[in-house]
């Protein structure tokens, strides 16, 4: 945690950061939790609970993933926000499989292997060490370590996971409530079932999504990762182990500029050298 706040420090004086920390006070690298250690998934899935209810009311959404995972969009999309308006246009706001609106957005990611193995000190900026391309989801790294991710919509989402997340609880008439329900967090057990809510059930298609049903593949929407953007990990950043020899970068993706350092590295070290500066 010292160390994270020495790097954002200017970030978090200005306001636009602000960082919680999965260990113990003046204790780096560890998942602790009153002074004991804890496997890391766990201290994961309890911060970003907090995280899910601290961000409800000053907050729309919460994007889960790693430090070393960056969202990536495609053109013309410049930025997170834009992108997210565009999901939330009226002609894009229902779920992939389901006659309702998404429960939350699903997105892709594609693994980005380092060039060199060891550290070079005149190349250390993020888009000089892994200026290439993605790897094919066909390779086993790209099967391996492509995760899904999320930006979760703090209105709808009352549990947050790592990858995939539940507890949706969707504006009426998509929630399975009655039209004088008060507070909309609807459950399966307070409704009789009718014969056409047992048909839908058998086709998987519906029109609702009440608050303790599971949260399906058909439940969220994807946003595409070809179209409209996606999720970069860039891979081994901290893993010094993985090499070269046993990662290799594949021939394709050592012909490609990655879209992160075309678009946007330029740009960023420009305004990240400003800062200091300033």
């Amino acid at each position: 945690m010292t160390d994270m706040l020495k790097i954002f420090q200017s970030y978090i004086q200005e306001g636009s950061l602000s960082i919680s920390s999965q260990t113990d006070q003046g204790v780096d690298s560890m998942h602790t939790f009153q002074g004991m250690y804890w496997q890391r998934n766990v201290v994961k899935l309890v911060h970003i609970n907090s995280y899910l209810y601290l961000a409800k009311g000053t907050a729309d959404y919460v994007g889960v993933w790693d430090l070393d995972e960056f969202f990536i969009p495609r053109k013309p999309y410049n930025s997170m926000l834009e992108v997210l308006r565009v999901m939330e246009a009226p002609d894009q706001g229902q779920a992939d499989g389901d006659d309702h609106p998404y429960c939350y957005l699903s997105l892709s990611s594609r693994v980005v292997l380092k060039t060199f193995s060891n550290l070079d000190y005149q190349h250390l900026w993020l888009g000089e060490r892994f200026p290439h391309g993605t790897e094919s989801r066909e390779t086993k790294i790209g099967k391996r370590m492509g995760f899904k991710k999320q930006f979760l919509p703090t209105r709808t989402i009352f549990q947050a996971g790592l990858h995939m997340s539940g507890a949706c609880r969707l504006p009426y008439p998509f929630n399975g409530c009655p039209s004088n329900h008060s507070n909309g967090f609807c459950f399966q057990k307070d409704f009789v079932r009718t014969p056409a809510d047992e048909l839908m059930d058998a086709v998987f298609f519906h029109s609702y999504h009440r608050f303790d049903e599971v949260v399906m593949d058909s439940d969220y929407k994807k946003i595409d990762e070809d179209i409209v953007g996606g999720i970069y990990h860039f891979y081994s950043t901290h893993r010094v182990h993985f090499n070269l020899k046993s990662r290799p970068i594949s021939s394709e993706a050592l012909n490609h500029t990655n879209d992160y350092t075309a678009r946007f590295f330029s740009g960023f070290r420009m305004a990240l050298r400003a800062k200091i500066l300033k």
